[in-house]
């Protein structure tokens, strides 16, 4: 079982807690990685408003009169011996190899490429957006867990103190018993108190160990990790205002980019109904 504090555990505050969890998560590595795909996304974007260099290499191989007869235009290999009435109906297989570079400049699209920067910008503001959302839930996550497992810890050590006293009253109670100053009725009910006791004992050591592993799994150490958790109130935040409280709540700013995106996607899909030149 879990113990609340051993000399050779680490003292683990929940501040510290907090940061190794936020340090060390999957699921905020996780959004992490997604803040940086959208970010890259934006460079893909704002790429749509430079030139467009492009390299194109083919290759055909027929006997069809017509491709034999304007490949061999096309290569300046046409001569006087191609129109011969054979050559031109019954032509020997030919290799075209064709290479072409093309430059495209962006003169006017509509709004096209702004509409998707500013998309890109929203995705970046909503990628920013959900990963601070998750870690403020790791850290709720953790702080939570912190609280259980000392709270199982208490409970632990108040049920074992619970037992102490029961056996004692127990050893009194048959003791008198002996003496004909107490029932038999009266030691089994301590014995059910005892046995009660007990019960509540394994439970919550029980609890201590899954709120342990809990906290283990959200720092992404391992759930038989023992620590010593330190038993502390931490400051309260200040909220003097609206709008303190309101910066303050990550699943609004979320909903907020979210709307920014879909109003990005919108124009984009506006700009897509003009001209392009």
């Amino acid at each position: 079982m879990f113990c609340a504090s051993t000399a050779s555990a680490e003292i683990l505050r929940l501040d510290r807690a907090i940061v190794r969890a936020l340090s060390a998560n999957p699921s905020l590595a996780a959004a992490a990685a997604a803040e940086l795909e959208a970010r890259e996304r934006r460079r893909v974007a704002e790429a749509g408003w430079f030139p467009r260099l492009e390299l194109h290499e083919g290759w055909q191989r027929g006997n069809q009169p017509v491709f034999v007869f304007g490949s061999l235009l096309t290569q300046r290999r046409f001569t006087e011996s191609n129109f011969a009435v054979n050559a031109l109906t019954r032509p020997d297989p030919l290799d075209n190899f064709r290479a072409a570079v093309t430059i495209a400049q962006p003169l006017f699209d509509g709004g096209r490429a702004r509409a998707a920067v500013q998309g890109a910008d929203a995705g970046v503001s909503l990628a920013e957006a959900v990963r601070r959302d998750a870690a403020g839930e790791v850290a709720v996550a953790v702080a939570r867990a912190y609280a259980q497992a000392l709270a199982a810890d208490a409970s632990t050590r108040a049920a074992e103190a619970a037992i102490e006293t029961a056996i004692a009253d127990l050893a009194r109670a048959r003791a008198r018993g002996d003496q004909g100053l107490a029932t038999e009725a009266d030691v089994l009910a301590i014995e059910v108190h005892l046995a009660e006791v007990r019960a509540r004992q394994i439970a919550a050591a029980a609890d201590a160990r899954i709120a342990r592993a809990a906290l283990n799994r959200l720092m992404d150490t391992e759930l038989d990790d023992a620590w010593d958790l330190v038993d502390e109130t931490p400051p309260a935040a200040p909220a003097d205002d609206e709008t303190a409280v309101l910066g303050g709540r990550p699943d609004l700013a979320v909903a907020a980019r979210r709307v920014d995106a879909a109003d990005a996607e919108a124009r984009g899909a506006r700009a897509a109904l003009l001209a392009r030149v």
